[in-house]
C-alpha cells in the first residue's frame, strides 16, 4: 500500500485485464466495490476488443475511485471457443512481455479472459512480489474456465463463487460472492480488494 496521511484512505495501484462483455462488465462491478482507493489503473485489454474499451468509457463516470487511467492493448492469445495456438500464444506473450514491464503495480486482477494466461505468467516473473487475484466468474458452478484451470496454481488469490467449486481439491481456492444477483443497485455486493 502507498502511505498516505492518516486523514487520507491509503491508495493502491493495480492491473487489471479486461475482455469480452461478460468479464468486462463482472471485472467494473469489482472496481466499482473495491474499498480501497486507486492512485493509478492499468487496463490491459486485446487489441481487438473494442467492446470492453467502449464499456469502460460509458462506466467512467461512476468511477472516481480512479486518479489515473491507463489503456495497454495486446494481441489474443486464443480464439473465442476454440482454444488456445503456439504462434497466437507467442505472439501475446511477447506483448505481455512489454506490457508488464511498464504496468508494474501492487496489485494484478483477473476474472476470465483468455488473455490473462500469458499476461499472469509474465507479470509474476517480471513483479514477483505484485499479488494477483483471479475471480472466477459467476456463471462457473461446477466447473473451471481453462483460464482458471490454468491460473489457479500460480496467483496469489483464487476466488470462486460457487461452493461446489470451492469444495473441489485444489487449496487455495476461497469461496466469496463477488455478487448478488438480483440484490439491484449494488446492494449487497461484498468486497474484493
Amino acid at each position: 500500500m502507498t502511505s498516505s496521511s492518516p486523514e487520507s484512505p491509503q491508495t493502491t495501484t493495480v492491473t487489471v485485464v479486461l475482455g469480452g462483455g461478460g468479464h468486462t462488465k463482472e471485472m467494473l462491478e469489482i472496481l466499482k466495490v473495491s474499498p480501497v482507493p486507486f492512485e493509478r489503473i492499468n487496463v490491459v485489454l486485446a487489441s481487438c476488443d473494442k467492446h470492453s474499451l467502449r464499456m469502460l468509457q460509458e462506466e467512467w463516470p461512476g468511477m472516481e475511485v480512479f486518479k489515473d487511467v491507463k489503456v495497454f492493448k495486446i494481441p489474443r492469445p486464443n480464439n473465442v471457443l476454440a482454444g488456445y495456438s503456439v504462434v497466437q500464444m507467442g505472439h501475446s506473450l511477447l506483448a505481455s512481455i512489454r506490457v508488464a514491464w511498464w504496468t508494474g503495480s501492487e496489485h494484478l486482477l483477473c476474472n476470465g479472459p483468455g488473455l490473462c494466461v500469458p499476461f499472469c505468467a509474465i507479470y509474476r516473473i517480471l513483479h514477483p512480489f505484485s499479488s494477483i487475484s483471479y475471480v472466477e466468474s459467476i456463471t462457473r458452478t461446477q466447473t473451471l474456465s481453462l483460464t482458471g484451470r490454468i491460473l489457479q496454481y500460480f496467483v496469489d488469490t483464487f476466488i470462486v463463487q460457487s461452493k461446489d467449486l470451492a469444495r473441489t481439491v485444489y487449496p487455495k481456492r476461497i469461496f466469496q460472492r463477488v455478487f448478488i444477483i438480483g440484490s439491484g443497485s449494488g446492494q449487497g455486493q461484498r468486497r474484493v480488494l
